[in-house]
């Protein structure tokens, strides 16, 4: 939120800076960071239509079909094991 300061010819802001409990190794309660994951495709649309210029999607491949990234739940249940390494860990 922007405040006047004196007589309005200057502006003041703020920014907010996360901070959040991290660890390289295992703690109870942390969860692990990944890094980008080695099976993670990008997918430039506008290499296939002109009408789909500056879209991209991201997915993996499985079998030959191109499918939706592991949701949330999966990745929990251990869909990353061996396809990203593991950064450090955060409080969840």
């Amino acid at each position: 939120e922007t405040v006047q300061v004196g007589d309005g010819r200057a502006y003041a802001t703020g920014y907010y800076i996360p901070e959040i409990a991290g660890s390289p190794t295992y703690r109870e309660g942390y969860a692990p960071i990944y890094a980008r994951p080695d099976d993670l495709v990008d997918v430039d649309l506008g290499q296939f239509s002109a009408d789909l210029k500056g879209k991209s999607i991201r997915g993996r491949v499985d079998g030959n079909k191109f499918v939706p990234y592991y949701d949330r739940t999966a990745i929990e249940q251990g869909a990353l094991n061996r396809k990203a390494r593991i950064l450090g860990y955060a409080v969840d």
